[in-house]
């Protein structure tokens, strides 16, 4: 197997071209590195309980197209993964501070 070409470096993956993770499931620093690059190069898609809600982020019904394509198919994307990985006291501190407004009633439950 080759390893991905310009993710990481050489000496990131071993000689099959599987990535090296650590026994304490760290990434290898160039990897990590790369993907720190990222993550600050889009912070808009670095969620926190702070984040907007898609209703919030983008001035669109529940049910606009714009929600199956383009920037807003990938904020609601990350947004549910996002959601979904919070624990349960998380989610209802979100729903507390972001409540659902007419015509997305039902948009919590649903994720």
């Amino acid at each position: 197997m080759k390893r991905p070409k310009g993710i990481g470096s050489d000496s990131d993956y071993d000689a099959d071209g599987r990535l090296k993770i650590g026994h304490d499931g760290s990434l290898p620093p160039g990897i990590k590195a790369e993907l720190e690059r990222y993550l600050a190069s889009t912070p808009e898609m670095v969620f926190d309980l702070s984040s907007p809600a898609p209703w919030e982020k983008h001035n669109m019904d529940r049910t606009d197209m714009g929600w199956r394509m383009g920037a807003g198919e990938e904020y609601l994307c990350r947004f549910c993964d996002w959601f979904a990985a919070l624990s349960e006291v998380d989610r209802d501190r979100y729903q507390s501070a972001h409540p659902e407004p007419e015509g997305w009633t039902g948009f919590y439950g649903d994720l």
